[in-house]
């Protein structure tokens, strides 16, 4: 294991830490409004590496976005303004030192892989829920890789399409539907986890977390069926809680039992948190 320098980019900040053998050894922060320009993140990012450059032996970089790893070019990058000639290996090349760059959804699927939920497991979905929906396939313990770049957007697919009524996974089971529903509803200004406390309480709130949960676990089914991979590792801050995994886990098994296949599917909670996307940056190679 090498000493590196990991950048986790952000729509508003940037998570840098130095991970030696393994271990985060230091953390840093990089913070600015949404919608940066390239140029200006660029030389942000060169400072730090110039600060810790005495300790580092790669550069490796998790990034929102599509990403081609190869190249370093970016094919989709609307959190950073004026992206387009974005290209961080030519950026940070003139250090001599390897440099590695992954989308942040494959980052955080290759870091549970390695230190967390999904360790020792060869064939799994992960699924960040938050915002919207997004994710990794991993087949034989390696990342599904495509031309494109774009395997595992699942929130952009369509869960439902009629006329003038088009939605997407992402606006129809991700965590931040809960709290618009709600708020658009109620004319209130709750969060997610606040509305998960009243679960119990208030109609509305059991109503939409019911049929988020529901949306959700029809993804899950249907990528089983597909894929008939061994595991799904839920990430995002929602994964912390377990009555939510728990109602996803009950919601799986009875559709699986409507649909009368006897096929059972394993869904966990991801482990490692903020720190995913860092050490599966840090476990590029």
């Amino acid at each position: 294991m090498s000493n590196s320098i990991v950048f986790d980019i952000g729509g508003m900040s940037t998570k840098i830490c130095i991970v030696k053998e393994g271990i985060i050894c230091k953390r840093d922060l990089i913070e600015y409004d949404y919608g940066i320009k390239a140029i200006d993140l660029v030389n942000k990012m060169d400072n730090k590496i110039k600060d810790y450059i005495t300790e580092i032996e790669t550069i490796n970089i998790s990034t929102c976005g599509v990403v081609n790893p190869n190249s370093g070019e970016f094919l989709l990058l609307s959190a950073i303004k004026e992206s387009k000639e974005l290209n961080f290996k030519k950026s940070f090349a003139k250090y001599g030192l390897p440099i590695f760059i992954e989308n942040d959804a494959n980052c955080a699927a290759i870091g549970e892989m390695n230190f967390g939920a999904a360790k020792g497991i060869k064939n799994f979905i992960s699924l960040v829920v938050g915002t919207g929906i997004g994710g990794s396939i991993v087949i034989n313990g390696k990342l599904l890789k495509t031309s494109s770049f774009m395997s595992g957007e699942f929130g952009a697919g369509f869960f439902k399409y009629e006329k003038n009524n088009i939605e997407s996974y992402s606006l129809a089971a991700s965590a931040s539907v809960i709290s618009r529903k709600y708020n658009n509803i109620t004319e209130k200004n709750l969060e997610t986890k606040e509305i998960f406390e009243i679960y119990n309480q208030d109609l509305n709130a059991k109503k939409i977390i019911d049929e988020t949960i529901l949306n959700l676990s029809i993804l899950i089914v249907n990528l089983k069926l597909f894929l008939d991979t061994d595991a799904f590792i839920i990430g995002g801050a929602i994964s912390k809680n377990q009555f939510y995994i728990n109602q996803i886990n009950s919601k799986v098994a009875e559709l699986m039992e409507e649909l009368g296949i006897p096929m059972s599917i394993h869904i966990k909670s991801a482990i490692l948190g903020n720190d995913a996307n860092i050490m599966g940056a840090y476990s590029l190679k």
